[in-house]
């Protein structure tokens, strides 16, 4: 059986978890749906970011997808721990924050991939791009210091919790929707001008 059709069948299986989940009176089974469910994507992932390894050649973006894999497989337990083990506010809250870190990070590396697409197994793009890493760092420090400003997430004054059940967006969110958004049309952009 290919490997495309393995991948096809576990997303299906995934997939159909959820409704077989919610569909359940039976706590254990619908916690072992939910498992499986995470179990297979966080699977693909780090399959993914092992197939990486072993068919990219160029060293650049062999780095960077690897990079990606490694984020999104934290994603996904992150969000997991989040809605399954943790249970005291101020964990769950920096929990959610956490999501930031992958969500800036991956445009970014996928503006980096687009750089070295088509290019000798040498090439590294300029080192002032690095700078690029200044921003995305300010914004995901930003959103983990967020209780101290509320300029991502405003959470109404009379709260007793800060938490995702009651907030609105700051301004910062605007910035980091902003940015993410960036240098995701970049790295089409990029990769569409070299034509790779």
């Amino acid at each position: 059986m290919s490997g495309n059709i393995i991948v096809v069948i576990l997303v299906a299986a995934a997939v159909l978890c959820l409704p077989l989940s919610r569909s359940t009176d039976i706590d254990l089974i619908d916690k072992l749906l939910n498992f499986s469910r995470s179990f297979i994507y966080i699977g693909l992932f780090a399959a993914w970011g092992i197939s990486i390894q072993k068919r990219v050649m160029q060293p650049a973006v062999r780095k960077y997808l690897t990079a990606v894999s490694v984020l999104m497989v934290m994603w996904l337990v992150i969000r997991d721990f989040k809605w399954r083990f943790a249970a005291n506010p101020d964990i769950i809250r920096k929990l959610w924050y956490s999501y930031y870190i992958p969500m800036l990070l991956i445009p970014l590396f996928a503006l980096f991939v687009s750089m070295h697409l088509g290019r000798t197994a040498d090439y590294r793009h300029p080192s002032a791009l690095n700078l690029l890493f200044i921003p995305t760092g300010l914004l995901i420090t930003a959103v983990w210091i967020n209780d101290l400003h509320e300029k991502v997430f405003d959470f109404p004054a009379n709260a007793a919790v800060f938490s995702e059940q009651d907030y609105s967006y700051g301004i910062l969110y605007a910035v980091i929707v902003g940015w993410g958004a960036f240098c995701a049309v970049m790295a089409f952009f990029y990769n569409a001008q070299t034509g790779a």
